[in-house]
């Protein structure tokens, strides 16, 4: 868990770097940063047994960027476009 929170801090480090053109997302994202870490370490569990998630709507893509990383790369990810 502590290794997802770390991942999620980091991303949203990085997106709060990033200006929307439509908004400033940075609080956006601080303020939602409890439920990143929760979402991701539920699709997490539920990848682990070879379930399946389809995640719609990201305004920011926190959840999906973390995904990525390294930290839950021990599952099977795969984004549609």
């Amino acid at each position: 868990m502590k290794e997802i929170a770390s991942a999620v801090d980091s991303v949203i480090c990085e997106l709060n770097q990033v200006r929307f053109g439509f908004v400033d997302a940075s609080s956006y994202s601080n303020a939602l940063r409890d439920t990143y870490v929760r979402t991701v370490t539920d699709v997490s569990s539920i990848i682990q047994k070879n379930g399946r998630v389809l995640e719609i709507g990201a305004f920011t893509g926190v959840v999906s960027l973390t995904l990525i990383r390294p930290v839950c790369q021990t599952h099977h990810v795969v984004f549609l476009a």
